[in-house]
């Protein structure tokens, strides 16, 4: 038979151990006299063999009920109380505490909340929840009804939205005259407003800030940050280093194979690169090299190295090969066993020759090639060659005369006194008179007196004078000559 069909009572087995239980739908349930809950049968055995049985066994009943559709999880703020708001998908803010429950309610049941992870966060029909990380939560609820699981609730999905974020990033120094760029977290539906302090904006795009330093000293740079949640505001202070000093000269106009010596201010803790096409000469503060050729000397001076790479400042000194000096060539010729004099073909200041001499004439005594340097101010140094050719001179035979008056009244045609030679070169002739005193003085061929005394400039009265010559006759041989003049007026 059927138990429970109006009343709750028993039956009797009298054909067989089967019995049928009948528990009706939730709604019916009252209809019957039937509430959710526990409930107790007894069977009890009659005539049994076993002497327990005839106290009878107890079966236990429970009937859960839960709710049959989607649970509603509702939000509400306690304080004070404005009611219940339904639901499923919300942004809220950082910080932000949310207190929920959830509809229908029914306290026989137990209830069971998961949030995100954690499918057993708390068993509270009603509890608040403090969102202090900034991040998506998962929030959903299933009942149990004597056992019974019913359907559960939708998921709600909480945002939680953080304030502004305004640390800001980029680099705490820069040098003078750089660019840099700056940055913070980029957060949706969030403005920015940047600005700085001894510098310039370049440019901005939302969290992103370029920009220049064109003095040293403190910066400080601002950003704002606004969204639904409020604002907030962070900085970051700057320093700006100046520039070294690059300095290495002025351009500079040498010859060819002059050695340079260039230099700069020399500070401690800098770095110094001088180079020449990318070629590296000295990382000192000064350097020596020599030039073929018209170039270009760059130096770069590095300060605080540990600020990307370093501040920088540059300087370039300009080397221009100035034209090699006049250059001439002459031949010359020797007789042999004798010596010449050559002299440099070209003008100059100073001369040295590949003999090491350093005038501007040289006696030579054998034949060969004769290469002097000319140097002037304000020109590089020019070469003139003399080719020096030995040749056979004929022996030459010698003559010299030396009148015995003369008559310096411009009128006979013997109005001077000299010598006349052939081949022989006249030195030096001293004139005296009677007392020893010398009245006149002439050397070579072209060279007389004119009877006028040297030390008055007064004609010398008639007389007899003395002379002293001293010659050179062709053969190399120096002679000292003396004898008398008349001078008649």
């Amino acid at each position: 038979a059927i138990i429970n069909t109006g009343v709750l009572g028993s039956v009797q087995a009298n054909n067989d151990t089967l019995i049928q239980l009948s528990v009706p739908v939730s709604t019916l349930l009252g209809t019957v006299g039937l509430a959710p809950g526990m409930y107790y049968l007894r069977v009890v055995a009659t005539s049994s063999n076993q002497p327990w049985n005839t106290l009878g066994t107890l079966v236990r009943l429970t009937i859960g009920v839960p709710n049959p559709s989607p649970l509603t999880i509702l939000s509400y703020n306690p304080n004070p109380f404005t009611g219940y708001v339904a639901i499923t998908d919300s942004a809220v803010c950082l910080g932000d505490a949310i207190y929920f429950t959830l509809s229908p309610y029914n306290p026989q049941s137990t209830y069971v909340w998961a949030l995100d992870n954690d499918p057993n966060w708390t068993t509270q029909p009603f509890h608040g929840i403090l969102f202090n990380v900034a991040a998506t939560n998962v929030l959903s609820v299933i009942e149990t009804n004597n056992g019974c699981v019913g359907p559960g609730s939708d998921t709600a999905v909480i945002v939680v939205r953080p304030f502004p974020a305004v640390g800001i990033s980029g680099p705490a120094q820069v040098c003078e005259g750089d660019t840099a760029l700056y940055s913070c977290q980029l957060q949706s539906n969030t403005y920015y407003s940047w600005s700085i302090t001894n510098g310039l904006n370049v440019d901005t795009l939302n969290n992103v800030f370029e920009a220049y330093f064109p003095n040293p000293g403190p910066c400080v740079i601002q950003l704002t940050g606004l969204n639904d949640c409020g604002s907030a505001t962070g900085t970051r202070n700057i320093v700006v280093r100046p520039l070294p000093e690059a300095d290495a000269g002025p351009d500079l106009q040498v010859c060819s194979g002059s050695q340079i010596f260039l230099y700069t201010k020399d500070t401690t803790g800098y770095r110094f690169d001088w180079s020449i096409d990318g070629t590296m000469l000295s990382q000192d503060s000064s350097v020596s090299f020599s030039v073929g050729d018209t170039t270009e000397v760059l130096l770069v001076v590095t300060s605080f190295p540990n600020i990307n790479g370093g501040c920088k400042s540059y300087d370039t000194v300009q080397v221009v090969l100035s034209p090699p000096g006049p250059s001439a060539t002459r031949t010359d010729s020797l007789c042999s066993g004798k010596d010449l004099d050559i002299n440099a073909i070209t003008a100059a200041d100073s001369y040295i020759w590949n003999n090491g001499s350093t005038g501007g004439t040289i006696n030579v005594t054998t034949p060969g090639t004769y290469v002097v340097q000319t140097t002037a101010q304000a020109r590089c140094a020019g070469y003139d060659t003399i080719y020096v050719a030995e040749k056979e001179c004929p022996i030459l035979k010698d003559s010299l005369f030396v009148p015995n008056v003369f008559t310096p009244n411009g009128g006979s045609g013997n109005d001077v006194f000299r010598f006349v030679s052939k081949n022989v070169e006249v030195l030096e002739v001293l004139i005296f008179d009677r007392w020893g005193l010398k009245v006149g003085e002439f050397n070579g061929e072209s060279g007389f007196w004119d009877g006028k005394n040297i030390r008055t400039g007064m004609d010398c009265p008639a007389g007899t004078y003395y002379y002293i010559a001293r010659v050179k006759r062709v053969s190399e041989v120096f002679e000292n000559l003396t004898g008398f003049i008349s001078l008649m007026r």
